[in-house]
């Protein structure tokens, strides 16, 4: 029994010489930290509409025919379909020479906060450049929304 014993440890010792044979190692470790901070957000997200009930998606505006020189109102909605509050506003004009002027407002203001699910009405009023060539005008609206936070 004294020899199953002894034969057991002696292994035993081995098996932990060559486990740290390959070297023995000090532990040192530095820690420094630094403090960060975050500020949690929704996702800014709007959709476009036909209908102030956001029953009807808009994909694209089809606005017909314009006369060189010529203006013209439209209007379509926009639905908040974040989480949280979005500030809307216009984003950079239309991206033709041909486009003068494109303005945008939301609800007849410039800029505009809707909280989440609500809809405002976008007037747009689009005229066209008098020297704009004839034939099929792209261009496009662009919108900014930006969530509302209340952190700093």
């Amino acid at each position: 029994m004294v020899f199953r014993v002894l034969t057991v440890v002696c292994a035993t010792v081995a098996a932990v010489l060559v486990g740290t044979a390959g070297g023995v190692y000090a532990a040192s470790m530095l820690n420094n930290s630094l403090s960060a901070s975050v500020n949690i957000v929704p996702d800014a997200s709007f959709s476009y509409y036909a209908d102030r009930a956001a029953t009807a998606p808009l994909e694209d505006l089809t606005l017909g025919d314009f006369m060189p020189g010529q203006s013209r109102s439209f209007t379509f909605y926009v639905k908040n379909t974040s989480r949280g509050p979005e500030l809307l506003f216009a984003g950079p004009g239309g991206s033709s020479e041909s486009v003068e002027v494109l303005s945008l407002t939301f609800d007849g203001q410039e800029r505009n906060t809707l909280a989440a699910g609500d809809v405002a009405q976008v007037d747009a009023v689009l005229r066209v450049n008098e020297g704009a060539a004839l034939g099929s005008l792209n261009f496009a609206l662009s919108i900014n929304a930006t969530p509302v936070t209340s952190g700093p």
